[in-house]
């Protein structure tokens, strides 16, 4: 067996008589590579939603999904997720798929000295 280094990203590959690469190939470990240091990247862990705006609807918040979108986020949010809107951070606490909107809830990052109590129990 003959072990050859790949020319575009250097690591080591095996020979294989019976084998073509695809056409493509440089093209596709060049797009591969850089997905790979834009998920290795830093992503903060609040990110936040320039221009977005929290709406009030009978007693609950919610955030538009274009809002999210535009603010940056390109992946669905997760229930429990948290987003920051102006100086506000809130969780998210479901989506709803009819209306394209995040229900939220303010999230305090501070406790207060019941917060405490509550967390240490009894």
């Amino acid at each position: 067996m003959e072990y050859m280094n790949c020319p575009v990203c250097g690591e080591h590959t095996d020979y294989i008589t019976n084998d073509e690469p695809d056409e493509h190939w440089e093209r596709n470990i060049a797009r591969h590579q850089e997905h790979l240091i834009r998920a290795g990247a830093d992503i903060p862990e609040i990110p936040t939603l320039e221009g977005a705006k929290v709406h009030l609807l009978d007693g609950q918040y919610f955030i538009s999904t274009w809002d999210v979108v535009d603010g940056g986020v390109r992946h669905q949010l997760r229930d429990t997720d948290l987003v920051r809107v102006g100086k506000q951070v809130f969780e998210v606490l479901a989506y709803s798929y009819d209306e394209r909107r995040y229900w939220v809830t303010p999230f305090s990052l501070e406790l207060s000295d019941e917060d405490l109590y509550k967390l240490a129990g009894p």
